[in-house]
């Protein structure tokens, strides 16, 4: 056991040596590298937090809306009809969100007093009901009655008893009705509306049909459930005007994150530009660094062991880029006043989110670099030739080249068909390693074709050992050293079809 460890831990302490050796020879690189990962994280969290601060001013300028005589009121859309309680869509936190609901019928009407916002109810409904000291007069109780906010009628100069008309064109037609002031109620709310019978409503509109839908939550419950009722109402009637508390803070929140939603576009091309600089940094690194990486190579470090290397290097990179974004932003943050008043939670998930995008850029800008000194050769790196990132291997014969095939068999040879062509391809260059009588070894490489500006390679290798007979046009022809040597394993059915096909063909010319 100690003796498979002891090369392992040989390996293991090679590898920090030159990890050690190289981060103070690139020390500056790296740390361009680390520069940019803490100037992009100082920029992620101060922008970040700047906007967020933005909407949550927005949002506490707000004032609620005051409805006292209902907790929510549905104002569906011209094609929407109000539902029944069996036909509300299921909801996902409880089936009685509200314990008490009733439609009515809305509208606006003309009057001499002004255009003025009419809400029909029933003569038993139970809303807007009022203590004595909060209305002077009475309640509705029959048809041709009309009950006004204070304000409405102070600045009307209305008063109990006295009567005027009504006015509302519907239905292509303008129609009127008198009604008789019998109350004034306290507006101690945000949504004043006169009221009136539900059946002068509908005879102003000229429909039957309700067109609101007022709901009471259930308090008996003690959960604050006014959001869930106002999002399950939302699900009921999309599209749909809810009235309720929380409106003009939802309103609120819904325009300024849409207004500001722009700005995640900056965050992430801060990222981007990152990215770009790391790319760049890195790939001037590698190109500086090709003799080293060819000696490592030859010495005998591993490909995984390359990519560790080098993920150390970048990876105290990050460490350090990560350390500094970290103590720039808190030193920063004390010279801005709103920096301080956000919450430790909010500051967390950016801080998150920012570093988590620092490693994904980084890993994608120096995967490039770090692959292609990966599967680069030494000769590659030691004469700066084209490092493809694709290499193809050619060491057979195609299934439907069936005449040479049988030729393989017949004549016992290795045979590689050439490239060909297909019209004037500027792209296409084909280079043959080996001329007639050149001897070649078993995965030698014969000839190589170069595609997609280098960034790929094909190379056809020697099957086995031997020499090669003949180079035309067309074909490489290899005669083995060892007449024993084995042929590639093609499939039985493909040489007896093509046999088969070379006996027709023979019978023919017969």
């Amino acid at each position: 056991m100690s003796k498979k460890e002891n090369p392992e831990k040989e390996t293991i302490a090679l590898i920090i040596w030159i990890f050690t050796r190289n981060a103070w020879r690139w020390r500056w690189r790296l740390l361009t590298i680390a520069t940019l990962l803490t100037l992009s994280f100082t920029m992620h969290i101060l922008y970040g937090i700047y906007m967020q601060s933005i909407v949550e001013s927005g949002v506490a300028r707000t004032d609620p809306l005051t409805t006292v005589y209902f907790d929510l009121m549905v104002v569906p859309g011209e094609y929407q009809s109000i539902l029944d309680r069996e036909d509300l869509p299921p909801t996902r936190f409880r089936r009685q969100l509200y314990g008490y609901g009733e439609a009515g019928s809305g509208l606006v009407a003309d009057s001499i007093h002004g255009r003025i916002e009419l809400l029909g109810l029933h003569q038993d409904s139970g809303f807007f009901s009022f203590a004595p000291e909060e209305i002077e007069g009475r309640s509705l109780q029959h048809n041709g009655e009309i009950l006004l906010p204070r304000s409405l009628a102070e600045g009307s100069r209305l008063t109990p008893g006295d009567s005027f008309d009504l006015t509302c064109f519907s239905q292509f037609q303008l129609r009127s009705l008198t009604v008789t002031l019998v109350g004034i109620y306290d507006d101690n709310c945000s949504q004043p509306l006169a009221l009136i019978s539900f059946q002068d409503a509908c005879t102003l509109r000229a429909s039957t049909d309700a067109n609101r839908y007022l709901i009471d939550y259930d308090r008996v419950s003690g959960e604050a459930n006014l959001e869930y009722l106002a999002e399950w109402m939302g699900t009921a009637y999309p599209g749909a005007l809810l009235l309720y508390d929380g409106l003009p803070e939802a309103l609120s929140q819904t325009m300024l994150s849409r207004i500001v939603r722009p700005s995640s576009g900056l965050l992430l091309l801060i990222f981007t530009f990152m990215g770009v600089g790391v790319l760049t940094v890195a790939m001037m690194t590698f190109l500086e660094r090709r003799s080293e990486l060819a000696t490592l190579k030859s010495v005998g470090l591993s490909r995984d062991q390359l990519i560790n290397l080098q993920s150390l290097e970048y990876g105290i990179s990050l460490v350090l880029g990560l350390a500094l974004g970290i103590i720039t932003t808190a030193l920063l943050g004390r010279l801005l006043p709103w920096y301080s008043a956000f919450r430790l939670t909010d500051l967390l998930s950016l801080g998150l989110t920012a570093a988590f995008s620092m490693f994904f850029v980084l890993v994608c800008a120096v995967a490039f670099p770090t692959l292609t000194a990966q599967i680069a050769t030494v000769n590659e790196l030691l004469h700066a030739r084209v490092i493809p990132l694709r290499k193809l291997s050619v060491r057979r014969l195609r299934d439907s080249q069936g005449e040479l095939i049988l030729r393989e068999l017949d004549e016992n040879v290795r045979i590689l068909a050439k490239p060909i062509s297909l019209g004037r391809d500027p792209t296409f260059t084909f280079l043959c390693l080996k001329q007639v009588g050149d001897m070649v070894k078993q995965g030698e490489v014969i000839g190589v074709r170069s595609t997609k500006g280098g960034l790929e390679i094909t190379q056809w290798k020697a099957w086995c050992d031997g020499t090669v007979v003949e180079d035309n046009t067309g074909f490489i022809v290899i005669k083995p050293s060892d007449p024993e040597a084995s042929f590639y394993p093609y499939s039985p059915t493909v040489i007896q079809e093509h046999r088969r096909r070379r006996e027709r063909f023979e019978e023919g010319r017969r």
